[in-house]
């Protein structure tokens, strides 16, 4: 998460009162009787995002920036929703235009770091944060972010190094809460390392007062005590085994209800879950080979493939990371070594390629969330690239497509058929998690194909646009099905 809109606080007067929507409506009255007061429209534009009315904001900040094109809150800020909306390169060019004309804010060159980072760019956004840190050498996010480089790049002891600077003596985290009365007190833990699922889309800021838990540094388990409800946000069972076992001793012996339990979350590791899904007819898995990454590197190519087994093309991956890094094809035995080398970690991932392609020349990627038991359709995406990821997809210029998904998500029984749907309940049950998802294909014989199944998928909002309205329903029912979850397992407490 690049950071959360910074707006003026609250300072008791008449036009801070609590009651936002109020607010807003004297906000407008100001405006329309002084349309040149640009402070006015900052705070109009924070309350926007405050209540969360992105789009409303997003218009807001733009409106502001033609009247004052330099206005360093409005700048990152705007930058902040582009980001949360998926619209990452919008998000890189605010940043960007940010430090090019407040070189000496660090919180400019903080937000240009992050979303550098999730675009990849790692060693542009490590320039970003070392800038950060020259001008406030006690900014923790960016020794958070700073962390998150190293850790990709491979040096473990500068890893640790910044996620101690980052959050020793910082282990907990207060979200912001906009809502009336004293809210639902929820923690969400999480690890400093990689393997999270950010939830925030889903955690209403009017409903849940939260706070975020950093496991590897809580000091006493007791300050955990003061909440309704855990939820463990700790979901890669491949790249965060440490901290789920840290998660589940720190909540052995409390009574709170907890959303997926990390040791339930620790048996959804890929090889794993490929192996209990098999089982079930009507679904294929790829054989999957952890071998350590120095294995491969430094014996003979012939001696590595005859024994695990190896066919090609097959997919080698680094694990923990997801949206396709570190994730590679590798079409015959003479790259294998040369995909290794190219890859950060201990160890890979070996996975059999299974080729979903349809006679149309495109591969299908369903993504069903599970949900208190519940399935939900999420998205369809299609590409004419193996590595299917919506983001990368042709989704926003094919129309036919975006009808494709329409009609998955508006009767997923009658997309997939009952055969593939009983396939998908069974598979929720076996996993037995209050939150997951399923990422799959269908091939011609109309088995389930599946990618991944477990608690890492990500679910957010809809981009801005009519081409996308058609995507709102789905993601305001899982919204929902995951609200109305936890307000009642919290009630439970």
């Amino acid at each position: 998460m690049v950071g959360d809109v910074v707006g003026p606080e609250p300072d008791g007067s008449t036009l801070w009162r609590v009651d936002r929507e109020s607010l807003l409506t004297d906000l407008a009255a100001l405006i329309e009787r002084d349309p040149c007061n640009i402070s006015l429209r900052f705070h109009y534009a924070n309350v926007l995002a405050e209540l969360g009315r992105t789009d409303e904001a997003i218009a807001a900040y733009w409106d502001l920036l033609t009247r004052d094109p330099s206005h360093r809150g409005s700048l990152n800020n705007l930058g902040v929703l582009l980001y949360s909306a998926n619209r990452w390169q919008a998000a890189r060019t605010c940043f960007a235009e940010a430090v090019s004309i407040y070189p000496e804010d660090p919180v400019g060159h903080l937000n240009l770091g992050n979303v550098l980072r999730e675009s990849g760019d790692l060693h542009a956004a490590l320039e970003q944060y070392v800038k950060c840190l020259a001008l406030d050498a006690d900014n923790r996010q960016a020794h958070r972010g700073l962390a998150m480089v190293f850790d990709e790049l491979g040096d473990e002891t500068k890893a640790w190094f910044h996620r101690d600077a980052g959050f020793k003596g910082a282990a907990i985290q207060f979200l912001p809460y906009y809502g009336r009365g004293p809210g639902v007190p929820l923690l969400v833990l999480s690890t400093a390392g990689r393997g999270n699922t950010p939830l925030g889309p889903l955690l209403n800021t009017q409903i849940f007062r939260t706070s975020v838990a950093v496991v590897e540094y809580v000091e006493q388990a007791h300050s955990l005590s003061p909440y309704q409800l855990i939820v463990n946000g700790i979901s890669d069972a491949d790249g965060s085994q440490d901290a789920l076992m840290t998660a589940e001793d720190l909540l052995r012996g409390m009574a709170l209800p907890v959303i997926n339990r990390p040791d339930q979350v620790g048996r959804t590791g890929r090889a794993a879950v490929a192996r209990i899904l098999a089982g079930i007819p009507g679904v294929i898995t790829p054989r999957i080979s952890p071998i350590a990454r120095d294995e491969i590197t430094r014996n003979k190519t012939q001696a590595i493939v005859e024994k695990y087994r190896l066919d090609f093309p097959l997919l080698l991956r680094t694990p923990g990371f997801h949206t396709g890094r570190h994730f590679l094809r590798i079409d015959d035995e003479s790259r294998l070594k040369e995909g290794a080398l190219s890859l950060p970690g201990e160890y890979l991932l070996a996975i059999q390629y299974l080729d979903t392609r349809e006679t149309d020349g495109y591969f299908r990627k369903y993504r069903v969330m599970m949900i208190d038991g519940i399935l939900y359709p999420y998205h369809l995406a299609l590409s004419r690239h193996w590595k299917v990821h919506y983001f990368t997809s042709d989704m926003a210029s094919r129309s036919d497509h975006r009808k494709e998904e329409a009609r998955f998500l508006d009767d997923m029984a009658g997309s997939l058929g009952e055969r593939v749907m009983n396939i998908l309940h069974r598979i929720s049950t076996l996993l037995n998690l209050d939150y997951a998802g399923i990422d799959f294909g269908i091939n011609a014989k109309g088995d389930l194909v599946l990618f991944e199944a477990n608690a890492t998928m990500v679910v957010n909002p809809p981009e801005t646009g009519e081409k996308w309205d058609y995507k709102r329903q789905a993601f305001a029912q899982i919204s929902s099905a995951f609200e109305r979850m936890l307000i009642n397992r919290a009630g439970e407490a």
